[in-house]
């Protein structure tokens, strides 16, 4: 009886194990690209988190990036855009700065205003399909969902959307470096903005997962 209890114990861990490791995998599409050139432009495109609200300019994420990986990067964050607005403008940035890669960083407004998850995710879809018409690259910056938890307990995490539309449009995701930097009350301006030294985090985070993409 011991044994077989024993043995039944084993076999749910071993089951929990599994389900544990494919949630893990259905995060981000295992994407890999070749390396941009040197002289590549990237264009940050999102809204206040992109801009660098509540921080010097230079202390921007999109800032700090270009200086990591020794590339150009356009910062077009807009503060208190929401992702129905952003659709309108993208295809004038795209026109503009003619980007070999495109950063899209946007849903955060959309979820303090209430509004429907699956129309953000529409309008992200949207972008990601215009990106990839003008011949770039949309990378997709995953934003943590507006809850009691994330912003009372300072533990949010990625809205479902995210992992779902870049799954579904095999697309990179760059996931839990807002959520990440947002956690810790020493990283952040406030609730929902990262701080200099949470922008400096997040351009890090940024900047890796797309060394490991294969794209710097």
């Amino acid at each position: 009886m011991q044994n077989n209890g024993r043995m039944r114990r084993e076999l749910i861990k071993g089951i929990l194990i599994m389900g544990m490791g494919l949630l893990v995998s259905c995060g981000s599409p295992n994407k890999t690209y070749n390396k941009l050139p040197l002289d590549a432009t990237i264009l940050a495109f999102g809204d206040s988190i992109t801009y660098g609200y509540n921080a010097p300019r230079e202390a921007s994420y999109p800032t700090i990036l270009s200086e990591l990986s020794g590339m150009e990067v356009i910062n077009r964050g807009i503060s208190g855009e929401k992702a129905f607005e952003g659709r309108i403008r993208l295809q004038n940035e795209l026109e503009t700065y003619r980007p070999e890669l495109v950063l899209i960083e946007l849903g955060g407004n959309d979820f303090l205003a209430r509004r429907s998850e699956n129309l953000v995710k529409e309008d992200l879809r949207a972008m990601i399909g215009e990106v990839k018409a003008h011949g770039a690259i949309p990378v997709l910056i995953a934003v943590p969902e507006f809850s009691m938890t994330a912003v009372v307990l300072g533990m949010p995490s990625d809205a479902s959307l995210y992992r779902e539309l870049a799954k579904e449009e095999e697309v990179l995701l760059i996931s839990n470096a807002i959520g990440d930097v947002l956690k810790h009350e020493s990283l952040r301006s406030d609730q929902i903005h990262p701080n200099s030294a949470g922008y400096y985090q997040l351009a890090e985070s940024v900047y890796e997962a797309l060394k490991k993409a294969g794209l710097l």
